[in-house]
This record gives C-alpha cells, sequence and structure tokens, in this order.
C-alpha cells in the first residue's frame, strides 16, 4: 500500500520545492491506497482489536492527510528513486545486501535518504538513534550514487494518533557504527552459515505460525 500510495505522489516530483498545488490531491492518494487493498481481496485479513476496514479507511485518510502537510511530501530536490533496490557488498565474503529505500532525493549538495515508519506515538531521539543500523546500511550501498557528495540519512515517522502527524529524525552517518553496524552483518552470516537458529517464539510477532509451539 505504501508504495502505491508513494508513487502516486512521486508523479509530482521536481527539482524544485513543489508548490502545495502540485501535491497530489488526497482523492488520489486513497484511490492508490484503495487499488492496494484490491489486491488482498479474497484473502483472509488479520485486524487488530477493535479495528475492521472501516477503522483503517479512516485512519488512512487521516495519516495521509497529515503526510501531504509533512516535510517529507515536498522534498527540496528531485525525486530520484521510490522504493528503488539498492544491492552491493558490504562485507567481503558476504552475499550482497539487498535493500529497498523507501526514498531518495538528489538535493543537489547531497543525496537525501529518507525511510518512512509508523508508529503508535512519537519517536524519542534514542529510539532513531537505536534504529539507525537499517538507514547506515542505505548509506554505504547509495554511494556509488552520491559520486563523492555527502549523503543524509533521515526517518519520517508517521504516527497513529487521533490527530496524525509526522516527524523528521536525522540520523548521523558515524563511520564507527557504520563499522559497528557492518560486523553485525558479518555476524549474522557466519551463523547463517553454521546453521546456528535459535528459536523465538512470540505471540505478538507470529501469532499464525504452525511451528511456534514445536
Amino acid at each position: 500500500m505504501r508504495r502505491g500510495v508513494m508513487e502516486e505522489h512521486g508523479k509530482k516530483g521536481s527539482r524544485a520545492k513543489h508548490p502545495r498545488h502540485a501535491l497530489p490531491a488526497l482523492d488520489a492518494l486513497m484511490t492508490a491506497y484503495n487499488d492496494a487493498w484490491a489486491e488482498h481481496d479474497g484473502k483472509a485479513i488479520q485486524y487488530g482489536k477493535d479495528d475492521d476496514r472501516g477503522t483503517l479507511d479512516d485512519l488512512a485518510g487521516r495519516m495521509l492527510s497529515a503526510f501531504q502537510r509533512s516535510e517529507v511530501a515536498t522534498p527540496t530536490g528531485a525525486i530520484v528513486g521510490i522504493e528503488e533496490e539498492l544491492t552491493g557488498e558490504l562485507v567481503p565474503g558476504v552475499p550482497d545486501l539487498l535493500a529497498r529505500v523507501d526514498l531518495l532525493v538528489d538535493a543537489g549538495d547531497s543525496l537525501v535518504i529518507t525511510d518512512l515508519k509508523t508508529a503508535r506515538s512519537r519517536w524519542s531521539a534514542e529510539q532513531a538513534r537505536e534504529s539507525g543500523g537499517q538507514v547506515l546500511l542505505y548509506h554505504e550501498l547509495a554511494k556509488p550514487m552520491a559520486d563523492g557528495r555527502p549523503i543524509r540519512l533521515q526517518f519520517a515517522v508517521a504516527t497513529k494518533l487521533k490527530s496524525p502527524d509526522v516527524h523528521m529524525y536525522e540520523v548521523e552517518a558515524d563511520p564507527q557504527q557504520i563499522d559497528r553496524t557492518k560486523r553485525i552483518v558479518e555476524r549474522v552470516w557466519e551463523g547463517i552459515e553454521r546453521q546456528i537458529f535459535y528459536p523465538s517464539p512470540s505471540a505478538m510477532q507470529c501469532p499464525t505460525c504452525h511451528y511456534r509451539d514445536e
């Protein structure tokens, strides 16, 4: 669903700050949202407590309206990628990493990588920092596109509050943190090669897993 909405928004991308009238209408974004729902017609959808299609449609409308008013909807620069796939080697001996970057913007003097998140409430600065490993890997994979220019990293977090909003959180491309994240990737691959898989059952994360209790 997010891809369809972002692609509808991206059709209005330009090299200048988007004027408000250039943004797609809320109806157009809701159409993209509903088109994505249509792909799941006839399939079993497990709703959360107190949720149904109607409540989710209402939330989507409020969140998309907040998105339209946000900084991420009007980037300065050219939108050069929406859910852009980047592939490359991070660590020698480890298979190439495939990443899908939500939003890539060429800001002229820098390349801006934005990862979109949804959350029940606003993030803290610490939460953004702790979640930064993902975009740090994007930073490394995007270097060939940047042509030596700085790469800026940020999260755009849309809240699911009664009055949704979108907050931006910058992530510092700290070399030590990047190296630490690479080492984590390396250790994970080593564990996979050695067939070290520890079960981690969770009623929240995998409620429909048939193997959870085995």
